[in-house]
C-alpha cells in the first residue's frame, strides 16, 4: 500500500469512527456533515470526497452495525447442536434473531428505515444492501431446514418460507415509519407477527 493509500484509508476511517461516535451521542436527523468533519478533523469539502452526502454516510456505519448483528446470529448459530426442537424452539431462535435485528433498528430508527428502504435501490449501497439481505436469509433459511428435518416444519420451500419471515421485518420497519409507530415496540410486533406465521409452518 503506497503512502498515499494509507492516508485516504485513515481518513476515511477517520470520517467513520466520527460518525460512529456521533450517532452514539445525537440523533440522526440532528447531526451535520459539517460536524463530523469537525470531529474527523477534516474539511467537509473533503468529508464529501469520500462519501456522496450525509445519507451514505450512515448508511456505511449501520451495515457495519448490520454486520455485528449478523455475525453474532452467525456464532450462536453454529453453536447450536439441537438435532431434533421442537416447533416452539426453532420459532424461538428465528425470532431471538429478529429481536436482535430489531435492537439494531431502535438504536437509530431514521438509518434504519433508509438502510431498508434503499436496500432495493439500484445503487452500489443498494447492491451490498441485498447481498446482507441473502447472508441473513440463508441463517433464517438454515433455522427452518433444521425443523424441517426434525419433522417439526412443513416442507415448503425453505428458501420462500423464511423470505415470507423477513418481509414482516421490512413491514414493520416500514410502517413505523409511514404511520408514525413507536419504534421501541417493534420486537413486540415482530414476536406477535412471527408467532402468527409460525401457525403456516408448523406440520
Amino acid at each position: 500500500m503506497t503512502l498515499r493509500e494509507r492516508k485516504k484509508r485513515q481518513t476515511m476511517e477517520s470520517i467513520l469512527a466520527a460518525a460512529r461516535e456521533m450517532l452514539s451521542e445525537n440523533e440522526y436527523c440532528s447531526i451535520t456533515t459539517k460536524e463530523v468533519a469537525a470531529r474527523a478533523d477534516v474539511g467537509e469539502a473533503t468529508l464529501f470526497r469520500y462519501v456522496v452526502n450525509k445519507k451514505n454516510l450512515f448508511l456505511l456505519i449501520y451495515e457495519e452495525f448490520f454486520n455485528d448483528v449478523l455475525q453474532a446470529c452467525l456464532d450462536e448459530d453454529a453453536k447450536d447442536t439441537t438435532e431434533n426442537g421442537t416447533a416452539n424452539y426453532y420459532i424461538g431462535r428465528i425470532t431471538t434473531m429478529y429481536t436482535s435485528l430489531a435492537g439494531l433498528y431502535k438504536r437509530d430508527p431514521d438509518s434504519g428505515y433508509v438502510y431498508v428502504r434503499d436496500s432495493f435501490s439500484p445503487e452500489d449501497f443498494g447492491q451490498r444492501g441485498l447481498e446482507q439481505g441473502d447472508r441473513w436469509h440463508d441463517l433464517v433459511e438454515r433455522v427452518i431446514r433444521r425443523g424441517q428435518d426434525a419433522g417439526v416444519f412443513r416442507p415448503s420451500p425453505p428458501r420462500l418460507m423464511a423470505q415470507n419471515v423477513h418481509a414482516i421485518y421490512v413491514h414493520e420497519v416500514l410502517a413505523t415509519h409511514a404511520r408514525r409507530r413507536d419504534p421501541k415496540t417493534i420486537d413486540q410486533r415482530l414476536a406477535t407477527r412471527i408467532s402468527a406465521l409460525a401457525e403456516t409452518l408448523t406440520s
